[in-house]
C-alpha cells in the first residue's frame, strides 16, 4: 500500500481514527529510514487500512482486559468473528457474576434485617442482666454479714444440671461452627459432606427449639430462645447454605471429573432436595448438554489460524499449529461425550452380579449407617474443629443420626431400560451437535495429510474405550464422513486451481504462437 494515500493531505480521509493516523506515520517513518531496506517486513493478515488485526489466538491467550477496551478499538484490532466470540464469552461471565451477586445481596440484606432485631434482643437481655446484678447488690448491701447454712442439693441433681448445660453448650457450638465449615467444604468441593452437615444442623436446631419433650430444656428451667436469641439468627444463616450447596453441586455436574466426585454431588442433591434417581439422571445429562454447548461456542473456527505461503518456514510452523489445535479440539469434544457416557453407566447401570446400581448400593449403605459407608455423622463431626467437645457432650441421638432414605419407594427405583433410553437419546443429540460443528474445525486444514492425521488421532483416543461397539461405529462414521468431505473439497479446490492454471498457460501459449505467426508473415 502506498503510504501517501493515507498520510498525504490531499488523500487523507476525514474519518481516519487517531490510531490509524499514528500507525501510518510509524509506517512512513519505517519506510524512509535507512534501515528499512535491510529489515524484513513481516506480513500481517486481515489488515484494515494498514492497521494489523490480531488473530484468534490472541483473545484466548492475552492477559489484557479486553472488556475495558473501546468498541471502535476492538473492531480495529480483531475481526468480526473474534469480536462475536469475545462478546459471547463476556456475556457468559456477566451472567455468572450476576447470579453470584443476587445470592450475595439476598443473603446480606436478610442478615442486615435480622441483625437489627437480634441486636435489640441482645440489648434487652444485657440490660436485664445488669438490672438483676444491681438488685442483687442492693439486696446484699441491706443485710448484715452472716453465715448462711443453705440446704445443699443432692449431687445427682447438680450433676444432671451440669450435664444439661454442657449439652446445651455443645449444641450451640456446633451451630456456631457450621457456617465457617460450610465455606471450607464448598471451597474443597466436598458437597456431600456439606449436605450431611446441613442435615445435622437441622437436627441440632430442632433439639434446641423443641419444647414438648419430657426431657427438654424447659424441664431444666432454661428458655433457650429467650436466653439465646443468637440461635435463631445463626439458624437463618445456616439455612441459607442449602441453596448454595445445591447450586454448587449442580454446577459441578457440568465438569468432567471422577465418577466418585460426580456421584457425591448427585447424592447431595438426593439428600437436600429429596430428588429421585431418575430426576438426578436427567439433571446430569442436562448439565453436560450445557457444558457441550459452551465448549462448541468457545471452540470456533477462529481458534485455528489460517496459513499463508506454503514455502515459508513460519507458515510451516503455523500449519503444524493448526493441526495440533484441530487434534485438541476434536479430542476434547470426543472426551466430553465419551466421559459422560462412562459416568452415567458407572453410576446408574446395574452389574451382572447385583440388582442394584452403584448409587443405589451406596444409598443403602448410608441408610444402614455401616462403618464402611461413604458418609456418616461421626465422620462429619470428627472433621469439625471442636470434634472432641462434641463427642463428649452431644447426646447419642445426634451422634448416631442417619438421614432417612426410602430405599423401597418409587423415587429410589430406576430401571436399566430407562437409563439406556435416556443415554442413547442424549448421545445421539451430542453427536448431531458435534457433527454440525466439526466441519468448521476441519475446514481450516488445507492438506489431505493433515486431515488424515486428525482422523487417526481422534479414533485412537483412550476415552473411546468407554463406548459400546455400536456407539464406536456411529462415532467412526460421523468422523469419517466429516474427514472425507473435507478431503474431497481439498481435491476439488486443487483441480480447480490446476484447471485455471492450465487455462492461463494454454491461453498464453496460443497468444505467443499467434504472435509468432503474425511476425513470420510480416
Amino acid at each position: 500500500m502506498d503510504v501517501r494515500l493515507v498520510t498525504s493531505p490531499s488523500h487523507r480521509n476525514a474519518g481516519v481514527t487517531p490510531m490509524t493516523a499514528s500507525f501510518s506515520k510509524q509506517t512512513q517513518a519505517a519506510l524512509l529510514s535507512p534501515k528499512a531496506s535491510s529489515a524484513p517486513v513481516r506480513p500481517t493478515t486481515g489488515s484494515f487500512f494498514g492497521v494489523p488485526r490480531s488473530d484468534g489466538v490472541v483473545i484466548a491467550e492475552t492477559d489484557e482486559d479486553l472488556s475495558r477496551l473501546d468498541p471502535d478499538e476492538l473492531f480495529v484490532r480483531f475481526t468480526v468473528a473474534q469480536v462475536k466470540a469475545l462478546a459471547t464469552r463476556l456475556r457468559t461471565e456477566a451472567e455468572a457474576k450476576q447470579e453470584e451477586l443476587r445470592l450475595m445481596v439476598g443473603e446480606r440484606y436478610r442478615d442486615l434485617l435480622e441483625a437489627s432485631s437480634s441486636i435489640i434482643d441482645m440489648s434487652s437481655s444485657s440490660q436485664g442482666v445488669l438490672d438483676s446484678i444491681r438488685e442483687m447488690k442492693e439486696t446484699c448491701a441491706g443485710h448484715p454479714n452472716r453465715r448462711l447454712h443453705a440446704e445443699t442439693r443432692p449431687s445427682t441433681e447438680a450433676d444432671s444440671q451440669l450435664k444439661g448445660l454442657q449439652s446445651l453448650a455443645a449444641h450451640l457450638k456446633l451451630l456456631l461452627d457450621c457456617p465457617e465449615h460450610f465455606w471450607k467444604l464448598l471451597e474443597a468441593r466436598k458437597y456431600l459432606d456439606a449436605a450431611w452437615l446441613f442435615l445435622i444442623a437441622i437436627v441440632v436446631h430442632q433439639a434446641l427449639v423443641e419444647e414438648d419433650e419430657e426431657d427438654g430444656w424447659a424441664q431444666q428451667g432454661i428458655d433457650v430462645l429467650e436466653r439465646f436469641p443468637l440461635i435463631q439468627r445463626q439458624w437463618d444463616i445456616i439455612n441459607s447454605f442449602k441453596a448454595q450447596i445445591s447450586h454448587k453441586a449442580t454446577q459441578s455436574l457440568r465438569e468432567v471429573q471422577t465418577v466418585q466426585d460426580t456421584m457425591n454431588a448427585i447424592i447431595s442433591l438426593v439428600l437436600l432436595d429429596s430428588r429421585s434417581l431418575s430426576d438426578t439422571l436427567g439433571e446430569l445429562l442436562a448439565q453436560r448438554t450445557k457444558s457441550i454447548q459452551a465448549f462448541f461456542s468457545s471452540s470456533n473456527k477462529n481458534e485455528i489460524q489460517e496459513n499463508g505461503e506454503a514455502e515459508s518456514p513460519e507458515n510451516k510452523r503455523t500449519r503444524s499449529q493448526r493441526v495440533r489445535d484441530a487434534k485438541r479440539i476434536f479430542r476434547q469434544a470426543i472426551d466430553l461425550l465419551a466421559e459422560t457416557v462412562h459416568t452415567v453407566r458407572s453410576i446408574y447401570s446395574t452389574s451382572s452380579d447385583s440388582s442394584h446400581s452403584t448409587i443405589q448400593s451406596l444409598l443403602v449403605e448410608i441408610q444402614s449407617d455401616a462403618d464402611e459407608s461413604l458418609i456418616s455423622t461421626r465422620k462429619v463431626l470428627n472433621a469439625l474443629p471442636s470434634a472432641s467437645l462434641l463427642d463428649l457432650y452431644l447426646p447419642p441421638s445426634i451422634k448416631s443420626y442417619t438421614h432417612f432414605i426410602d430405599t423401597t419407594g418409587p423415587s429410589f427405583q430406576i430401571s436399566p431400560a430407562f437409563v439406556s433410553s435416556k443415554l442413547e437419546t442424549w448421545f445421539k443429540k451430542g453427536l448431531d451437535a458435534f457433527n454440525s460443528r466439526s466441519k468448521y474445525w476441519i475446514d481450516m486444514l488445507d492438506s489431505a495429510t493433515d486431515v488424515e492425521k486428525v482422523r487417526i488421532s481422534v479414533l485412537t483416543s483412550p476415552s473411546l474405550q468407554h463406548l459400546s461397539t455400536q456407539e464406536k461405529e456411529i462415532l467412526t462414521r460421523y468422523i469419517g464422513e466429516t474427514c472425507n468431505n473435507r478431503v474431497t473439497a481439498i481435491w476439488k479446490d486443487a483441480f480447480v486451481a490446476l484447471h485455471v492454471s492450465f487455462e492461463e498457460a494454454l491461453t498464453k501459449a496460443v497468444g505467443i504462437i499467434a504472435q509468432s505467426g503474425h511476425e513470420t508473415q510480416l
